[in-house]
């Protein structure tokens, strides 16, 4: 996975697992400069482990369209990184 940084800021979120909580960063990406959600690192940037990545491949990108009318690049390895983009919301969509 290329370019992960080494710290959060405001373009740079992680998180240790997937939870709908994670649909305010997402929001938020989408409305500013955009960003990137990485699932599987603690706050600190070490990796917390993921189970099920390929479900949550087909599940979490669904669930983002679905609920926020967006649609992220993701990228996977042993974490899994959404982008978002400014202006990536799928006008049919509803933010938060």
């Amino acid at each position: 996975m290329n370019n992960i940084t080494n710290k959060e800021s405001q373009t740079v979120e992680y998180k240790q697992n997937w939870r709908d909580d994670c649909l305010k960063a997402i929001s938020a990406f989408a409305n500013s400069d955009g960003g990137n959600l990485i699932i599987g690192l603690d706050d600190k940037g070490k990796p917390s482990g993921l189970k099920n990545i390929k479900r949550q491949l087909e599940d979490i990108p669904n669930t983002i369209r679905n609920k926020l009318g967006i649609i992220p690049f993701q990228e996977t390895h042993s974490l899994l990184k959404f982008s978002i983009m400014p202006d990536s919301l799928n006008h049919g969509g509803m933010g938060l």
